[in-house]
C-alpha cells in the first residue's frame, strides 16, 4: 500500500507554525503459510514527511524532512494443539472493542508525529511480544499477552505543530534576548540556521528524550489477560492489564517551579530541574458486544489505577500555582458504542464515554488541568459514510470533548481501476484557548485550534 497526503493550513497564527505538510506512507505486509498450523508474518512501514514554515526565520530554514522505516509485523504464528494458538515476535497489540474511547487499549505503541491528522491506519507500530489464544471450550476464549520490553510512543519534541513543546516566536525571541549579555545573538541565529536543520534539531531532541526511557531489559514487563465468553447473546469479556505510560511524564523540582513562576529571580543551582519518567498503571475492565438488528451495540466499564494527571491552580503569570505539577489518581470510565451494520451502502457509528477521577490533587488550590470541575472528562464521536457502486465515497467524522473541543473531518474519495483511490478533505479542530497550564481547564481543541487544514491524497493498494 502506498498512501500520500498533502495539506495546507487554513490560517497561520505564528511564524513558527508549519503551514505546508505532506506525508507518504509505503506499507508492506506479507504472510508465508507453511502449513495449516504454521505461518510467518512480515510487515514494515516507511514514512517520508515534509513540512514547511511560511518562510525562513533568522535561526531556521523553512523546510523540515523526516525519513524512517518502522516494523509492523515480524512474527511466527503456530497452533501446537487444537484450541491453542501462539504468536511470537514483532506484532501490534490492539485491545478492546472501541476505535476512539477505549480505556483497555493500553499495550499498543503509536507514531504520534502527525497528531490526530495522521493517515488512518498508519500509526500502529509493532513491538516484541508473546500472544497466546486458548479456547478450552466452544463458549470460552482466553487471551494472554506478554510484552517483555518497554517502548514509548514516537513523538516530535520541538519543531512539529504536534510536538510536545511546539515553539512560538514570542518565546523564541525571549530566549534569545536572555543570551544577549553572553553571546552575539544575531551570529548565533545565523550559525543555527546554516548548520542545524530543523529536522536535525528534532532528531536530537527525540534522542535526548528517549534516553530517559527505561532500558530494554526484562525488568519492565507489560501484559494483559482477557477472558471472553460468547454465544447467541453476543460476547462478554473481562480484561486485566498492567502497562507503563507511553508518553513521558515531567516532574519539576521546587527550584524549577520557583524559576518558572518568577523568570526575573536570580538563577539557582539545580542539578535535576526536571525528572522524566514513564510510570506504571493498571486497568480492570468488563466489556460486551451484542447485536440488536439493524445495530451492533457495545459497552465498556473500566477502572484505571494510578493514572497520570497534571495539577494547576490560578491563571495569572508569575503564580507558582500556574505551573503544572505531576500527580496521580484512579479513574473510572464508562463507554458505549452503536453501529448500523445492515447496509453496504451506508455506515454509521457512534461512540461516547465519560470518566471520573477518584481523587483530587493534594494541594486544595490546584485541580487536574484537563478535567471539568477537577473530576470529569467526557466526549462523543460519530462517523457516517456513503459508498456508491461506482467508486465514490462520502464520509464525515466528528467529535466533541471536554474543554470544550470540537473536531470535524469531512472526506470525499473516488476509487478506480480497483487499485487507486483519490481523496480530498479537511481537518477542523476548535476549542477554547485559556492561558497555557492554567485554569480554566486546558482544552485539546484550544491547543490545536490553529491547525485547521485541507488535504488531498492518493492511495494505491495491491
Amino acid at each position: 500500500m502506498l498512501h500520500t497526503r498533502g495539506n495546507r493550513d487554513l490560517k497561520q497564527d505564528d511564524p513558527r507554525e508549519e503551514i505546508w505538510e505532506s506525508t507518504t506512507i509505503f506499507a508492506l505486509d506479507a504472510t508465508l503459510r507453511r502449513s495449516e498450523r504454521l505461518r510467518f508474518g512480515l510487515g514494515l512501514s516507511a514514512r517520508y514527511h515534509f513540512a514547511s514554515l511560511a518562510h525562513d526565520l533568522p535561526d531556521a530554514r523553512a523546510p523540515r524532512y523526516e525519513l524512517d522505516v518502522l516494523p509492523t509485523a515480524g512474527y511466527v504464528d503456530f497452533s501446537p494443539a487444537t484450541g491453542l494458538h501462539v504468536r511470537a515476535g514483532y506484532q501490534t497489540l490492539p485491545l478492546g472493542r472501541f476505535d476512539v474511547f477505549s480505556a483497555v487499549n493500553v499495550l499498543g505503541v503509536a507514531d504520534l508525529r502527525d497528531g490526530p491528522s495522521a493517515i488512518p491506519g498508519s500509526n500502529e507500530i509493532a513491538q516484541p511480544a508473546l500472544l497466546i489464544d486458548y479456547d478450552p471450550v466452544s463458549w470460552l476464549s482466553v487471551r494472554a499477552i506478554y510484552v517483555p520490553f518497554f517502548a514509548p510512543h514516537i513523538v516530535s519534541v520541538l519543531d512539529s505543530d504536534y510536538a510536545l513543546f511546539p515553539g512560538n516566536q514570542k518565546n523564541a525571541d525571549l530566549a534569545y534576548m536572555s543570551l544577549e549579555d553572553l553571546l552575539p545573538v544575531d551570529e548565533l541565529r545565523a550559525q543555527l540556521k546554516s548548520n542545524l536543520l530543523r529536522g536535525a534539531r528534532d532528531r536530537v531532541a527525540m534522542s535526548t528524550l528517549s534516553a530517559f526511557a527505561p532500558n530494554p531489559t526484562f525488568v519492565h514487563p507489560q501484559g494483559a489477560l482477557r477472558i471472553t465468553t460468547h454465544g447467541d447473546f453476543g460476547e462478554l469479556a473481562l480484561t486485566f492489564a498492567t502497562a507503563k505510560e507511553r508518553l513521558p511524564t515531567f516532574q519539576l523540582s521546587d527550584k524549577a517551579i520557583a524559576a518558572l513562576s518568577n523568570p526575573d529571580a536570580p538563577a539557582q543551582d539545580d542539578p535535576r530541574p526536571v525528572t522524566v519518567e514513564y510510570p506504571r498503571f493498571g486497568v480492570l475492565s468488563i466489556d460486551a458486544a451484542f447485536d440488536a438488528p439493524p445495530f451492533s451495540l457495545g459497552f465498556e466499564l473500566s477502572y484505571q489505577l494510578h493514572r497520570v494527571q497534571y495539577a494547576v491552580g490560578t491563571a495569572y503569570e508569575g503564580d507558582p500555582l500556574a505551573v503544572p505539577i505531576l500527580g496521580f489518581t484512579d479513574i473510572a470510565q464508562a463507554s458505549g458504542r452503536v453501529e448500523y451494520v445492515e447496509s453496504t451502502t451506508w455506515l454509521v457509528g457512534l461512540e461516547a464515554f465519560g470518566s471520573y477521577a477518584i481523587s483530587v490533587p493534594s494541594d486544595p488550590k490546584r485541580s487536574w488541568m484537563f478535567l471539568e470541575s477537577g473530576h470529569f472528562m467526557r466526549g462523543v464521536a460519530a462517523m457516517a459514510a456513503y459508498s456508491s457502486d461506482f467508486g465514490l465515497k462520502l464520509q464525515v467524522g466528528g467529535a466533541w470533548l471536554t474543554g470544550p473541543a470540537v473536531v470535524v473531518v469531512p472526506r470525499i474519495s473516488y476509487s478506480f481501476l480497483d487499485v487507486f483511490e483519490l481523496e480530498v478533505g479537511a481537518f477542523i479542530i476548535e476549542g477554547q484557548a485559556p492561558p497555557a497550564f492554567a485554569t480554566p481547564i486546558l482544552s485539546i481543541g484550544g491547543i490545536y485550534t490553529g491547525l485547521d487544514h485541507v488535504f488531498v491524497g492518493l492511495r494505491a493498494a495491491i
